[in-house]
Parts: structure tokens; sequence; C-alpha cells
């Protein structure tokens, strides 16, 4: 339904990169921070598969991404509409490139004392959730092979005796491997 409803809309999801204050109205260095970050993602459009970046300055949709200020703060938004999907792999590498680019403007770009950044959107916790599986299935696959090794060494009650069934697994995993590529 969106697809036709809106056919010329090529983002999939999307970063946003919070700027805030968390006491008090943001200063007009904050938001000339800001706006240098906006600046730090146009070269990559190409790189994170960026379709369009807004941010408070962006015509129409610019002052719907600032906040008015009050008792909790203030803040503004960088948003990249990505070409990603939600959940796509790549988010992943996207995500830690905007890690990137914004380490070094905190401190290539001298970050105003007292400004918090942060990082949400839908790319963002599809990235996280992508993450958080593979560190996971990492730490499975570790104590996978750790309970093998030691029911093994049960077993057979002999370090050597254990080479022989892991060898033979070894063996059989790169000729399967193999045989399916």
């Amino acid at each position: 339904l969106l697809n036709r409803a809106f056919p010329d809309n090529l983002s999939k999801s999307e970063l946003a990169i919070l700027v805030e204050r968390s006491h008090g109205k943001l200063s007009t260095d904050d938001l000339a921070w800001a706006d240098s970050l906006a600046e730090r993602f146009e070269p990559l459009r190409e790189e994170l598969g960026i379709v369009e970046l807004w941010n408070r300055n962006t015509e129409v949709v610019g002052a719907k991404l600032t906040s008015r200020p009050n008792k909790s703060g203030q803040a503004t938004v960088v948003l990249l509409q990505l070409r990603n999907e939600f959940i796509a792999t790549d988010n992943i590498r996207v995500l830690d490139r905007v890690d990137e680019v914004l380490s070094e403007a905190k401190f290539e770009g001298e970050m105003p004392e007292g400004l918090r950044v942060g990082i949400t959107g839908a790319a963002a916790v599809g990235g996280d959730m992508l993450r958080s599986a593979a560190a996971s299935i990492d730490n499975t696959e570790l104590a996978t092979i750790v309970l093998v090794v030691a029911i093994l060494l049960i077993v057979y009650r002999a370090p050597l005796l254990v080479l022989l069934p892991l060898v033979t697994i070894g063996i059989s995993l790169v000729v399967a491997t193999d045989l399916l590529t």
C-alpha cells in the first residue's frame, strides 16, 4: 500500500541521529554542530545507501525535526533515509560506519560540552538485532565445541582417542562443504 501511495519514495528504512541537550535549550553552537553532521554524511550517500538526508534546514519537514525547548531539554534530528530494508544485513555495516563518522565528529568537530548524541530508527534496530544474533550464534558455537570435546573426553577417557572423531567430523565437514559449493 505504501509503494502504491508513494511510488517515488525509494526509502525502505531510516537512521535518526538525535542531538540533545537534556537540561535547557540547544544553543546556536549546538545547532551548528548538528548541521555539521548532515554535511559529514552528504558525501557518504552512495556508500551508506542514503536516499534522502533531512535536518532542521530541509525545506518543508525541517522545522519539525527540532523540538520545542521544555523542562526536559531540546533535541534536533538528522534523518538518513536508507535504501536498505529494516532487517538487511548491510545495516550492520551502515551502523558501524555511522558510529565511526559520529566518533570523528565528536573529536574533530569539537562537540559542545553537555550535548548528547544517539542513534535510533528502523535500520538501527534491525542492525542491532542482527549484531545480537551474530554474537549469540558465536557464543552457541563456542559452547557446542567445548561441550562436544568435554563429552568425548569423558566417554573415551583418552585425549588421543578424542582426536579420532574430531578429525572425522572435520574431514566430513570439508568434503560436504566442497560438494555443496
